[in-house]
């Protein structure tokens, strides 16, 4: 039975091999390499996923083997990933790098806060014959800058109507819940990805047409590709990105990139509370300068003359009394998580030495595990902080 197993993974992979194969020769790509891997015998632990996959049958689903595709149009190198979940393929994830840094992360994908007529919109769209296979969904741009999301909703972007939102394998549907995503690498280059929806009646298709649009929009963007790279967090980050940026944005050159791109080090705890303040709208997550003195007088109290902090260390904090007056909070500074619990519970972790989250635990969720650079696990009490903290490290064990 196992060997019959293996045998149906192995065809399932040749199968989707074939398939990204036709697509580039359709499209004039050149495939230059696909490489397989194993995750189960890698030491990545970051691989399950989460509330993204609620259509599966049986929980989480988890990244069993990934297919890395290395393509070639012109002189320009592109990626795929496909991951598999034992014979299901799951949603892949496109990457490329351009030339230039723009200035503010970008994301396009279904909104997060949706109106009663958005909902209505998506049934109505659901159930006109034809139509559905499209699986239509409402949709925003997102950026830092406001300025820049309000020029990024006026660009009509033919490719836009092309793409799909919604994965579908089989009985396996799951909605994405971004699309395209761009951002700076460093001051000279920019980072385009794109996950993969339904193209294609059979679904066989991984969007490389519309992916490579959005790519040719992104460089056309000129005026907002003269950033400094220091803005150079992607909105949402996951999985895919994480390995990519791990092996091909790292500063080695290899024999495929043609010179050394390095992902420019910069304070990615501020960028993340950042973007979580301002796209999930976290409204417990409060950044340096939003608090008032009453807090930030209980916050020195309760955390930081405790620990010797300055309040300028402070990035952002998460009340976790009741009344949310800081009397009991999380704090978050550039490299340590400090939590103090009305004196009940206290605790100072250092960030670099998280490898990895793996999520909150019981009924309230009042904690959550962390795995330790050296493969141990840590339990903490987050109690009130457990949304935030939960969203932060989510991002955090991305990067």
């Amino acid at each position: 039975m196992a060997n019959i197993f293996s045998q149906g993974m192995d065809t399932a992979y040749q199968r989707r091999i074939e398939q990204i194969t036709a697509e580039c020769k359709s499209q004039n790509i050149e495939l230059v390499d696909v490489k397989g891997l194993i995750l189960r015998e890698v030491n990545e632990v970051k691989s399950t996923l989460g509330s993204a996959v609620t259509s599966f049958v049986g929980g989480n689903a988890q990244y069993e083997y990934l297919q890395i595709y290395t393509m070639r149009q012109g002189s320009d190198l592109q990626y795929f990933f496909q991951p598999f979940s034992g014979l299901t393929a799951l949603p892949g994830q496109h990457f490329k790098v351009i030339p230039g840094s723009l200035k503010y992360p970008i994301q396009y994908g279904i909104k997060k806060k949706k109106s009663f007529s958005d909902h209505f919109y998506e049934f109505f769209m659901d159930h006109i014959p034809g139509v559905n296979l499209k699986k239509i969904r409402a949709c925003e741009f997102l950026s830092e800058a406001e300025s820049e999301t309000s020029n990024l909703k006026r660009q009509n972007l033919p490719v836009l109507k092309e793409v799909s939102h919604v994965w579908q394998n089989g009985t396996t549907l799951i909605n994405l819940d971004w699309t395209f995503q761009a951002c700076a690498i460093n001051q000279d280059s920019t980072l385009v990805s794109m996950q993969t929806g339904r193209y294609g009646i059979f679904a066989e298709k991984s969007g490389l047409i519309q992916f490579n649009k959005f790519c040719a929009f992104v460089s056309s963007y000129a005026k907002h590709l003269t950033g400094d790279g220091s803005s150079n967090v992607l909105i949402t980050n996951s999985f895919l990105s994480y390995i990519f940026k791990k092996n091909y944005l790292n500063g080695k050159t290899d024999n495929l990139w043609g010179e050394s791109i390095e992902w420019l080090q910069t304070n990615k705890v501020k960028l993340i509370v950042e973007h979580l303040k301002k796209f999930d709208r976290l409204k417990k997550l409060h950044l340096n300068g939003d608090m008032n003195e009453k807090k930030m007088a209980n916050l020195k109290e309760c955390i930081l003359n405790k620990y010797g902090i300055s309040g300028d260390e402070v990035i952002a904090a998460v009340p976790m009394d009741f009344l949310g007056n800081m009397k009991g909070a999380a704090v978050l500074t550039a490299d340590k998580l400090y939590i103090s619990d009305a004196d009940e519970y206290e605790c100072c972790i250092d960030l670099d030495n998280i490898s990895d989250y793996n999520g909150t635990k019981g009924f309230t969720e009042s904690t959550m595990e962390l795995v330790l650079a050296d493969g141990s696990t840590t339990e903490v009490k987050i109690e009130l902080a457990s949304e935030v903290m939960n969203a932060f490290f989510t991002q955090y064990c991305y990067l």
